[in-house]
């Protein structure tokens, strides 16, 4: 949503969307049970079931974004006249995600914010800063750079956090810091770039 927002190469993000989203199936309880080898010298295993994880990718991602395929595909002009509006409901949307983020993280995020918010601040904002230069060097042009960009900066904090709380539920508050960081540092970044990739490429 937000690189649609940002006039950003949306199918490029929903594809790096669906590719992290498979490799964190196979990827996240391997790099768990190698984290409890190393850090807890083998005392804790732990279990993973994505399972929940799989239908939840399926149900915000795959099944909106088919639907929008099809009605493209079969009333384009409808779609096209009603894209300013779709836009507007998208950014309202946004809105209310960030505030129902504050609400739900608020004990979190009050009791922590001095503690890890420099931290996961600065691991958002330099993921998305230097993702975009390195893109830009890569030769990517400007809207794609920008799908990589906030890509990068905006992760899947709900599966952090329940990796977290299966270890310790202090684990957890790094991650809903961050939930909430990268909702205002990704929409000011799409803001930025909406007018930028107006241009033509």
């Amino acid at each position: 949503m937000l690189t649609h927002l940002a006039r950003g190469d949306t199918a490029l993000s929903i594809s790096m969307t669906a590719i992290s989203s498979v490799a964190a199936v196979v990827l996240t309880p391997l790099i768990l049970s190698l984290a409890s080898d190393h850090f807890m010298t083998g005392e804790l295993a732990i279990q993973l079931d994505m399972s929940g994880i799989v239908v939840k990718v399926l149900i915000i991602t795959l099944i909106p974004l088919s639907l929008g395929m099809l009605v493209r595909a079969q009333a384009e002009a409808w779609a096209l006249r009603n894209e300013p509006l779709a836009k507007k409901i998208a950014m309202v949307f946004f809105v209310l995600v960030v505030i129902a983020a504050l609400w739900s993280e608020r004990t979190h995020i009050g009791d922590n914010l001095a503690v890890v918010g420099f931290a996961v601040l600065s691991l958002n904002v330099l993921a998305m800063t230097i993702s975009y230069i390195m893109s830009t060097l890569a030769g990517l042009n400007g809207r794609q750079a920008t799908a990589v960009s906030i890509e990068l900066g905006v992760h899947n904090t709900t599966l952090a956090m329940a990796v977290g709380a299966m270890v310790t539920p202090t684990m957890v508050i790094p991650a809903a810091v961050y939930g909430v960081f990268m909702f205002f540092t990704a929409g000011a970044f799409a803001r930025w770039m909406h007018q930028r990739n107006a241009d033509p490429i």
